[in-house]
C-alpha cells in the first residue's frame, strides 16, 4: 500500500510539473505572438504612411503636368509649322 501511495504521489508530482511546463510554454508563446503582431502592425502603419506620401507626390506631379501640358502641346504645334524659305 505504501508503494501505491508513493507511485500516486510521483504521478501527481509529474502531472503538476507537466502542467507548469505547459503553462510556462503557453505564456512564452503568447508573449512572442503578441510581439509578432505588434511588429506586423507597425510595418503596416509604416506602409500606409509611405503609400500616403507616394499618393501625395503623384497628385503633385499630376498637377504640375496639367500646368505644363498646354505649353508642351503649343510647342509641338509650332514645331510642325514649316518655317523659313521653304515655307513660302
Amino acid at each position: 500500500m505504501a508503494d501505491t501511495i508513493h507511485e500516486m504521489s510521483r504521478a501527481i508530482g509529474s502531472l503538476e510539473s507537466s502542467a507548469k511546463t505547459l503553462t510556462t510554454t503557453w505564456a512564452e508563446q503568447d508573449r512572442e505572438a503578441t510581439e509578432g503582431r505588434r511588429l506586423l502592425h507597425a510595418k503596416i502603419d509604416d506602409l500606409k504612411s509611405q503609400q500616403a506620401t507616394l499618393a501625395a507626390q503623384v497628385a503633385q506631379q499630376t498637377s504640375k503636368l496639367a500646368e505644363v501640358e498646354p505649353a508642351i502641346n503649343a510647342s509641338r504645334r509650332s514645331a510642325s509649322v514649316p518655317r523659313g524659305p521653304a515655307a513660302w
